[in-house]
């Protein structure tokens, strides 16, 4: 019975000469082992690099901290944040191989938003649940401050909507809004 392929611990044993003399032998008589050797020198080897690379100096951090702070905005008052998007992070039971498959998404703030958005030959689709149910009467989608469509709310907190034109949107839900929604 001979051993099992060596796991990346015992190859960087190995490489810093702290390895056993069985698990050696195996790696040097097994082509999977040596193949996997190689790629643990690699990383040995960037790894001590980036050791000797001299740190940023204070100043520096500083100065790369002001450019990206800008970047890191705290949600603006009334806009749901984005908590889910089947494209982004498509869970097994919902991929699809479909050409389009449905795009799922969850918005969450002061009400909880989730949205199926199916792509058809002459726009989208979207139907939508809201929570709490009662929080609005309508749902609107708009588009450079105008009204593209509007949309009853059932007492149960669905909506939807058919053909909405393939563009970038803002959904609006009483004082809740959802931004920059690219419909596709």
């Amino acid at each position: 019975m001979g051993l099992r392929h060596a796991d990346f611990t015992q190859l960087f044993d190995h490489l810093s000469g702290r390895g056993r003399r069985p698990v050696a032998n195996h790696i040097e008589s097994c082509p999977a082992c040596t193949e996997n050797l190689e790629k643990a020198r690699l990383i040995l080897e960037a790894g001590r690099r980036a050791m000797k690379a001299p740190k940023p100096s204070k100043r520096a951090v500083g100065r790369a901290m002001r450019l990206f702070r800008g970047f890191h905005r705290p949600p603006r008052p009334g806009f749901l944040r984005l908590v889910l998007d089947s494209f982004l992070q498509p869970a097994p039971a919902v991929r699809s191989t479909a050409a389009d498959p449905p795009r799922f998404l969850r918005f969450d703030g002061q009400i909880t938003v989730e949205l199926q958005l199916t792509a058809g030959s002459r726009g989208v689709d979207m139907h939508g649940q809201l929570t709490p149910s009662d929080c609005a009467r309508e749902v609107e989608v708009r588009a450079a401050d105008r009204v593209l469509r509007r949309a009853r709310v059932g007492s149960e907190g669905h909506f939807e909507m058919t053909n909405l034109p393939r563009r970038e949107v803002e959904i609006r839900i009483g004082e809740a809004r959802i931004g920059g929604l690219h419909l596709a």
